[in-house]
Order: C-alpha cells, then sequence, then structure tokens
C-alpha cells in the first residue's frame, strides 16, 4: 500500500515538478521528489500508528 502510494506520489509529482522547473536539472528534481516521498511516508506512518 505505501510503496503503491510512493509511486503515485512520485509520478504525480514528477510530472507536474517538471513544467514548472524546467531550469533544475533533472537529478535535483528526482532527489527532491524522492526526499519529500520518504517524509511523506514518514509522517504518514506516525500520524497511523498514533491513532
Amino acid at each position: 500500500m505505501m510503496i503503491a502510494l510512493a509511486l503515485l506520489i512520485v509520478v504525480t509529482f514528477t510530472d507536474l515538478l517538471t513544467l514548472a522547473l524546467k531550469d533544475i536539472s533533472i537529478t535535483i528534481q528526482y532527489m527532491s521528489i524522492v526526499v519529500f516521498t520518504i517524509l511523506y511516508c514518514v509522517i504518514f506512518d506516525y500520524e497511523s500508528s498514533r491513532n
């Protein structure tokens, strides 16, 4: 479930950010996507375990 959610987020935000951040190299874009996806998954896990 988490992997599917992460992949969906990566695909969606990569398409959106590519349009907005054409000046930034593709490597930096992908690294930022990975970092934000991991951060989102950590926060989601934390919130899920809290309840």
